[in-house]
Parts: C-alpha cells; structure tokens; sequence
C-alpha cells in the first residue's frame, strides 16, 4: 500500500449488496478525503443557506402582513383619537397631530435601534465543523512535527 491509500476501500465483512450501492465512497487517499471533507463541508453551507432563505422570507412575508395590518389599523385609530382629543380640548387638531407624530417618532427610533442590536449568530453548524477541522488540522500538523 502506498502512503496515500492508507484508507481500506474495502466494505467491511456481513455488509449487504445494497447497503454498499448506497453509502457513500470511502475515500482511498488523504486527497480524496480531502476533497470529500471539502465537499462535506460545501453540502453542509448548502443545506444552512436554504434553511436560512427560506426561514428569511417566511419571516419577512408575516412581518409584511403584519405591518401592513397594523398601520391600516393604527392610522384609523390614530384619525378619531385626534378628532376625539380635539374635541374635548378645543384646541386645534394641528397641534394635537404634530405630539402624536413626534410621539410616534421617538417610538419609531427605539424600536429600530432595539432591532439592530439583536440578532443571532448565522451558520452555527457550519461554523462548528470549520472549528473542529481547524482543530483537527493543527492537531494533524503537531503530530506531523513530532515525528520528523
């Protein structure tokens, strides 16, 4: 065996036809493993981004829903509070309009600063397995140094 194909590509003994046709190849060389991590890894980006767009336009689809709903809703209660409040105060409802508006802008500012302060972490999966080759690798290198 040379020192590339250190990796038995035989199955192992008992194993049915069919379970053989579908596992995946085992790889006869470290290029080949590397490459099949590499493609493992790839795979697994794929699988998260999908996961991530779809979540995405789920979320923003309601979100959008939503907020359509609650302006419609809001800008209705919005036009008989000020017609309310001024006709109880008898002040004009020009003033009344601009504290709500300035009333509504404050809240505005609050709540997008709350939103872009958080925010979980993307790709925690993929990022895990990019943590565990790094660690293999370095672990891979220090053996390497130790036996030269």
């Amino acid at each position: 065996m040379s020192p590339e194909s250190n990796i038995d590509p035989t199955p192992p003994h008992g194993e049915s036809e069919a379970a053989r046709h579908h596992a995946p190849p085992t790889p006869t060389g470290w290029r080949e493993a590397i490459m099949t991590l590499v493609a493992s890894r790839l795979a697994i980006i794929e699988i998260e981004s999908k996961e991530f767009a779809n979540e995405t336009i789920r979320r923003t689809s309601l979100i959008l829903i939503a907020s359509c709903l609650i302006f419609f809703a809001w800008a209705l209660f919005l036009v008989s509070s000020i017609a309310w409040i001024a006709e109880l105060t008898e002040r004009p409802w020009s003033q009344i309009t601009l504290s709500m508006a300035l009333v509504h802008l404050l809240g505005a500012l609050f709540f997008a600063r709350m939103a872009s302060s958080s925010r979980p972490p993307s790709f925690s999966a993929t990022r895990a397995e990019f943590k565990k080759d790094r660690e293999w690798i370095e672990n891979c290198e220090k053996t390497q140094k130790s036996s030269n």
